[in-house]
């Protein structure tokens, strides 16, 4: 291990999980967290649309929640938009309970999700030369769902730090995310790796903390993101395609060290 680098932190979504072929499962699955909070409202007395203007309200208010968070990057957080949704339908939040809303939406693996080609083998294969490995997502839910689908995914036991944009109050770029995820490693940013699939997000939020950024950029991203024509913050310090690509990232940083 580099005495430079003791330290990788990966971003989940489409860097160690894979969505390539996820798009009608997630629409599903998203139907699905829906119908069993309209079960729950409904099992509680309130009055309730039907299922698909209760799905229409839903896609609204989550849709509007997260442009509003997007001016500073504060997180978008799941029981808010629960609550929302429970006013925009007539229901006062001192009426609702926020444990047993989440309870109702539930949380697991997304259908047609997998790990990228590797990454179980490379992540043990880290996390023996001595790094200290960790993981930060945005994500609406709590940590303790996302988990959920990294033990499904046999991803839990490479990382003893995980934090949701939910639990941190903050977002991918403000610093504040990877601050708290680099202090629960207990390692500076200039000695940490961050590797993930988003410019605007991963690398522009690595690069500002002092971190080396790797984009993490397979194939089927490819139409999403013009790499030679990123703006100078967002700009990695490396580019890969496969996950198999990042351990020479490291030797190379190691013989720089």
């Amino acid at each position: 291990m580099s005495e430079r680098i003791q330290a990788i932190l990966f971003d989940l979504d489409d860097t160690l999980i894979s969505w390539e072929h996820a798009a009608e499962g997630w629409t599903r699955f998203k139907r699905a967290r829906s119908a069993g909070v309209h079960a729950f409202l409904q099992a509680q007395g309130h009055a309730v649309p039907s299922l698909t203007d209760f799905d229409e309200i839903g896609e609204r208010v989550i849709s509007e929640l997260w442009t509003d968070v997007k001016t500073d990057f504060r997180a978008a957080r799941i029981d808010e938009g629960l609550l929302r949704i429970g006013e925009a339908i007539g229901i006062p939040r001192a009426a609702l309970d926020v444990d047993a809303l989440l309870r109702a939406y539930g949380w697991g693996p997304v259908p047609a999700t997998h790990p990228h080609d590797g990454a179980h083998s490379i992540l043990q294969a880290l996390g023996e030369r001595g790094y200290r490995l960790g993981l930060v997502t945005n994500a609406m839910q709590p940590m303790w769902m996302r988990d959920i689908e990294l033990a499904w995914h046999d991803l839990l036991h490479h990382f003893p730090v995980r934090l949701s944009s939910f639990d941190a109050g903050y977002m991918k770029p403000h610093p504040d995310i990877f601050r708290q995820a680099l202090a629960g490693l207990g390692v500076e940013p200039e000695r940490a790796v961050f590797v993930g699939d988003r410019p605007a997000n991963d690398i522009a939020g690595a690069n500002g903390v002092g971190m080396v950024s790797v984009l993490m950029h397979p194939p089927y991203l490819h139409a999403r993101i013009d790499v030679a024509n990123l703006p100078a913050d967002e700009m990695p310090d490396h580019t890969i395609h496969r996950l198999a690509e990042l351990p020479e990232i490291l030797l190379r940083l190691e013989v720089e060290g």
